[in-house]
């Protein structure tokens, strides 16, 4: 119990250096996350992860008011999603996942979960309270939050770099995989060349990563490897609706073309027979 009471101590005094303004987040948005956001909440507090228990409320409030495609209510009506709600899920699948690592480890992965897009995904004009909120945390944890930062934005050029810096480091590798398979699980809600992209982008770049990081780091090879399975059962997925979106494109295509001669046909045929009565 004084474990416990200690441990909330220190970290209502880090909180409190926070100041008011990282602590703010819409109740009314809060709503949508708050399931989430109660059992990582529970599971940092009880496995006492300081980082993790400071970054959960902060990311909150960074990301408040940034969205990330829509929620579908019961009443049939739709609402843009919060971008935290993806913090959370990314945090919350590597709890799941009960990965082997050192106390030590595991804080500074799930901190950084919930952090790996303040540096990009924020609300307006808070780069300072971004830069004030890192200084909070471990060193670690700035360290892989400025791993998932693009160099340029050309990202095509950029991607082999970004994942280079990526896979150098287990925690952030871990954390882009089930970031990853956070983001492709949304292909059923986009458009068919978003999927492809997407699907493009897991064969081409996650899968090899997957593999590569189950070779150099085989104490997490069952969390890869669920990962691996769950990203190829989503591409799969979204390759099969590619397929057929395509062997439907090409249906029509052909009903186009035949739509097109029977038209030159009854054109020909119309001016024939206007030649025919030009002639009488």
């Amino acid at each position: 119990m004084n474990d416990d009471l200690s441990f909330q101590q220190e970290v209502n005094e880090r909180l409190a250096q926070a100041g008011p303004e990282l602590s703010y987040c819409k109740a009314d948005e809060k709503q949508f996350y708050l399931e989430q956001y109660q059992y990582i909440e529970q599971y940092i507090y009880h496995h006492h992860l300081k980082n993790a228990a400071v970054a959960l409320p902060i990311v909150c409030s960074l990301h408040d008011g940034v969205y990330r495609g829509y929620l579908h209510l019961a009443d049939g009506t739709e609402r843009p999603a919060p971008f935290v709600s993806h913090c959370l899920s990314v945090c919350r699948m590597l709890i799941d996942y009960s990965i082997p690592l050192t106390h030590h480890e595991e804080d500074i992965m799930l901190a950084s979960a919930l952090c790996h897009n303040l540096l990009t995904k924020s609300r307006k004009d808070s780069s300072l309270l971004v830069s004030r909120a890192l200084a909070l945390l471990d060193p670690d944890v700035a360290d892989i939050v400025s791993r998932f930062v693009w160099e340029s934005t050309d990202r095509r050029k950029d991607e082999n770099l970004y994942l280079s810096r990526i896979r150098e480091n287990k925690l952030a590798t871990l954390i882009r995989l089930a970031d990853w398979s956070d983001v492709v699980s949304t292909m059923p809600d986009l458009s068919i060349w978003q999927v492809h992209e997407y699907a493009h982008e897991s064969r081409m770049l996650y899968f090899p990563l997957c593999v590569y990081a189950m070779e150099q780091y085989p104490e997490c090879s069952l969390a890869l490897s669920i990962l691996h399975e769950k990203i190829l059962t989503l591409v799969e997925a979204g390759e099969m609706l590619v397929n057929r979106y395509a062997k439907r494109e090409e249906e029509l295509m052909s009903d186009i073309l035949s739509l097109r001669e029977q038209n030159a046909r009854y054109r020909q045929l119309i001016r024939s027979r206007q030649a025919g009565c030009e002639q009488e």
